[in-house]
């Protein structure tokens, strides 16, 4: 990937982390009343910092993106046969969320069904559409970074046992997440081919 491909990704991924956090942000505050009572410019100002915040978890997600890049360059490189790469990324995409649920959630067991629910659709849905853009290879490797990855990323949210905290962070997370894998196949122009890394 050359350099000014990769700075598209970045900024690209950034505003698509800011806009969902405005949006997830203002939602949350309206469902909660967190506007009731607030003068224009406060308003103004909470909105400034949900935007702010989509941006720094985009950014953390960019991280993890360029981690997960890392990860799968250097395990294609171990595992000469392929399919035993696709049985380790399987692994962890069945033990991960229990690990979560036993080391990490803080909350009630239905609400982590709720939210695993959420994000295993969600990667299920990322990657029929990689596929579809791409080959069936992609299937394991997109559920794999949707879904792994991102319960590490939302593991600090999840501490905290805070719903709104859970939300404003894993909904950014999420969609930069999907955007980034989505954008791959098109920056390194591989559609046909197996993808480098998804």
């Amino acid at each position: 990937m050359s350099l000014s491909k990769w700075f598209r990704l970045f900024w690209s991924t950034l505003w698509v982390g800011a806009a969902a956090g405005l949006v997830t942000g203002a939602l949350i505050a309206l469902f909660d009343g967190g506007f009731k009572g607030l003068a224009p410019i406060e308003i103004g100002y909470n909105l400034l910092m949900m935007l702010f915040a989509g941006m720094t978890f985009s950014i953390l997600s960019q991280m993890f993106f360029f981690a997960y890049m890392i990860v799968n360059y250097v395990a294609r490189g171990l595992f000469r046969k392929r399919n035993t790469w696709v049985l380790v990324q399987l692994f962890f995409i069945l033990t991960v969320p229990f690990e979560i649920y036993f080391f990490v959630w803080e909350a009630s067991l239905p609400a982590y069904l709720l939210f695993a629910g959420v994000l295993i659709a969600a990667s299920l849905v990322t990657a029929w559409l990689k596929v579809r853009a791409t080959n069936r290879s992609a299937w394991v490797p997109t559920v794999f970074f949707m879904l792994v990855f991102t319960l590490v990323e939302t593991a600090i949210a999840l501490q905290v046992n805070l719903t709104q905290a859970v939300v404003l962070m894993t909904v950014p997370l999420v969609v930069c997440n999907a955007w980034q894998i989505m954008q791959l196949h098109k920056l390194l122009g591989k559609t046909e081919a197996e993808p480098a890394a998804a």
